[in-house]
């Protein structure tokens, strides 16, 4: 959304929200048993009226229930993020593990991100930690045709002074 403003786009977030059974992947992920019950986001970025990107993130329920986070965050502006958000209820996430690679979209995916035939997604799999345990995953799949990834290195000098 900070990247939409800066760069003068028209862009809007939706949010579906519910609760399910986790499946063995996703249980594999937070570290709980499969079935066990897990809030579930879903979240659709559209800029200039183009869907980019749609993500899904799994909070276990036990974690969460019974706190001011058990319903995951709307979508709308303002709303803090998942680090805040545990912060809140006294869990610190210490560490974000992400897996990215490039694939074909699941046809749901295609549906959703409205893509033609041959155009792939970033998949990420991200993951939030709080010490030893795992307070959130998602699933997030992007545009390949929309995407970016950029990256900087610093690189350090040698004991001669150059960066050889």
């Amino acid at each position: 959304m900070a990247e939409a403003t800066a760069g003068g786009w028209e862009d809007e977030v939706t949010a579906e929200r519910w609760r399910e059974e986790a499946s063995t992947a996703i249980a594999e992920r937070l570290g709980i048993q499969p079935g066990d019950l897990v809030t579930v986001a879903r979240y659709l970025w559209i800029v200039e009226g183009e869907p980019i990107q749609v993500g899904t993130q799994y909070e276990p329920l036990a974690l969460v229930q019974h706190t001011a986070i058990e319903e995951p965050v709307d979508g709308t502006r303002g709303n803090p993020g998942v680090i805040a958000r545990f912060d809140s209820i006294g869990l610190h996430v210490d560490r974000v593990d992400e897996q990215m690679r490039a694939r074909m979209p699941s046809p749901e995916e295609r549906e959703i991100l409205q893509l033609d035939a041959g155009t792939p997604v970033l998949h990420i799999v991200r993951t939030h930690w709080a010490g030893q345990t795992a307070v959130e995953t998602a699933d997030i799949a992007i545009r390949g045709d929309r995407m970016v990834v950029m990256t900087t290195h610093q690189v350090p000098l040698n004991p001669e002074g150059d960066s050889k």
